[in-house]
C-alpha cells in the first residue's frame, strides 16, 4: 500500500521559520486533520530538493511552457549541487526561449520544489483547504508551496 505526504515548504527556499512557527504549523494540521497518520517538522542546513514521488509527470520552461526533457533536467540538477552545500539554485538559461530560472522557478507537474524547511503530514486522508494553507502561511509567515508525494 502507498503512503501519500504533504510537503509543505516556503516559496523561498532559503527561509526557516522560528521553532515557535513550526510549533503553531503543527498545531494548525493536527486541528484541520486530527487522523494524520504523522505529522512532522524538518530544518536541514542546505536547501534540499522535496519531489512529489510518484506522482512526477514532467518538467516545463516557466517562460515559454515547452517540455524539458528529462535528461537534461538531470544533468542540471547535478551540475547544481553540491555535498558541501546542497543545492544552490543558480539561474541558468533554459534553450526553447533563453528564459533565466532557477531550479526552483521551473513549472513541475506535479509539484516540487527546494527548501531548508518541511513541513510534512502522512496519509492526511484530504485536500488541505486554502483557509488551513493561509493559516499556516500566517503561523510559519512566509507563502507556501504544496507537494503531494506519494511513495
Amino acid at each position: 500500500m502507498s503512503d501519500h505526504f504533504i510537503r509543505i515548504i516556503p516559496v523561498d527556499p532559503r527561509f526557516v521559520p522560528t521553532k515557535r512557527a513550526q510549533k503553531a504549523a503543527i498545531a494548525v494540521i493536527r486541528a484541520a486533520a486530527p487522523m494524520t497518520d504523522e505529522v512532522s517538522s524538518e530544518t536541514d542546513d542546505q536547501i534540499v530538493f522535496r519531489d512529489c514521488g510518484e506522482n512526477f509527470e514532467r518538467v516545463r520552461c516557466p517562460g515559454c511552457g515547452n517540455e524539458i526533457a528529462l535528461d537534461t533536467w538531470q544533468e542540471w540538477m547535478s551540475a547544481d549541487y553540491s555535498d558541501d552545500d546542497g543545492f544552490r539554485l543558480e539561474a541558468l538559461a533554459i534553450p526553447c526561449c533563453n528564459h533565466r530560472a532557477t531550479l526552483n522557478e521551473l513549472r513541475y507537474e506535479m509539484a516540487q520544489g527546494f527548501s531548508r524547511y518541511v513541513l510534512s503530514a502522512m496519509n492526511i486522508g484530504q485536500e488541505l483547504p486554502s483557509s488551513v494553507l493561509a493559516k499556516l502561511e500566517g503561523a510559519l509567515g512566509c507563502q507556501l508551496r504544496i507537494i503531494r508525494q506519494m511513495i
